[in-house]
């Protein structure tokens, strides 16, 4: 028995194929809201304008963790502080940060004591 609202199907059924057999009942998206009807991400742009410094660099050295300022998809440059292979195609999820926004976590930044992490 199936029933539907606007986003979503909550299905009951059994699944039978030669490796699984199982029992699924949950609230699923519907067809047109699944990964596979998504449409594909679009491609990503960027230019590094300038570094400003590597924080680390990974176990291995083949990751570093570093300070720049970014121009994503031609938009105005912005702080980005991220992950980056050796020879920056490819990255990690990381933080953009305008210039206000920097501006704020600076002073935020001074206030702490970056060893007292250790204490608690």
């Amino acid at each position: 028995m199936c029933k539907t609202d606007n986003f979503f199907v909550k299905l009951t059924f059994l699944f039978y194929n030669a490796k699984d057999y199982f029992v699924c009942e949950g609230i699923m998206p519907k067809k047109s809201e699944t990964a596979a009807t998504k449409p594909a991400a679009k491609e990503l742009k960027f230019e590094i304008k300038k570094t400003i410094d590597t924080i680390s660099d990974s176990k291995n050295g083949n990751w570093h963790l570093e300070l720049n300022v970014i121009s994503w998809n031609d938009a105005k440059p912005k702080y980005d502080l991220r992950s980056w292979n050796e020879d920056h195609t490819r990255m990690t999820k990381g933080i953009t940060l305008n210039a206000e926004e920097l501006a704020v976590l600076r002073e935020v930044l001074a206030e702490i004591d970056p060893y007292a992490i250790e204490e608690m």
